[in-house]
């Protein structure tokens, strides 16, 4: 490995772990496969940074190191997003009594970063599961529609396009652009997950100070139909709409 890789390697690190807040933290087989990397191959890349004061070790769980976190950039627009919306977030939760969630964007990947199932306050969850796959979610998809289309086509350059499991009409290249000309058109998408579990998200385009981002709505599916879905689409879009002009 050149000097370049290694410093590519390295800041491919660094933005990761700077999407995860404490105290979550990153394991080490999570890290290696987001990065691509052998388990060996990471576990020794983590051990130099570790080393070098960049990243923190707590038991099995990686950190950024305070002296790097003042550095970075993503976790500061990502807790931004997650202050200006977590009321609007509640609010809806409460006149759908249905689970809601807050996705957002990091570079190639996303993650939910705010959890929270209708009036029951205790148990919401700040942060969830990272993933580089924009298809297999409804908020996903909402996030993929705020691109423009040349960071679009980097991320498909990076990751590829969607497969027939994960997104059926969405295959090529067109019928991805055309499929998010129809999220933004509608200003909402939906994704049957195929376990009785409808969800429909809504975007939030990324401002100076927030990343870009997605309003979800987790819904059965025997409860998906007549005014109860209606009342989603117009208070998701409602919500959405809100949250843009505060934004």
């Amino acid at each position: 490995m050149n000097k370049l890789q290694s410093v590519e390697r390295a800041m491919s690190l660094l933005a990761l772990l700077d999407e995860v807040s404490p105290p979550t933290g990153m394991g080490l087989k999570e890290i290696a496969e987001l990065l691509k990397l052998k388990l060996p191959t990471a576990h020794n890349f983590l051990k130099t940074m570790v080393l070098l004061g960049y990243v923190e070790q707590q038991g099995t769980k990686y950190f950024l190191a305070d002296k790097t976190r003042t550095l970075g950039w993503q976790g500061r627009l990502k807790d931004n997003l997650r202050q200006k919306v977590r009321s609007a977030l509640v609010r809806l939760a409460g006149e759908l009594d249905e689970t809601v969630i807050l996705t957002c964007r990091s570079g190639k990947f996303w993650q939910t970063i705010f959890k929270l199932e209708g009036y029951h306050l205790l148990t919401a969850k700040a942060e969830l599961p990272i993933t580089n796959n924009f298809y297999i979610s409804a908020t996903g998809r909402c996030i993929l529609s705020t691109l423009p289309e040349e960071e679009l086509k980097n991320y498909v350059d990076d990751f590829r396009l969607p497969l027939p499991s994960e997104w059926k009409s969405a295959t090529t290249w067109e019928q991805l652009k055309n499929a998010l000309d129809a999220i933004r058109s509608s200003g909402v998408e939906i994704i049957d997950t195929g376990y009785g579990v409808i969800g429909v998200g809504a975007a939030l385009p990324a401002t100076e100070d927030t990343s870009a981002g997605a309003i979800g709505v987790i819904v059965p599916s025997f409860r998906f139909n007549g005014a109860h879905k209606e009342q989603i689409f117009q208070k998701i879009r409602q919500t959405a709409q809100s949250v843009f002009k505060a934004k």
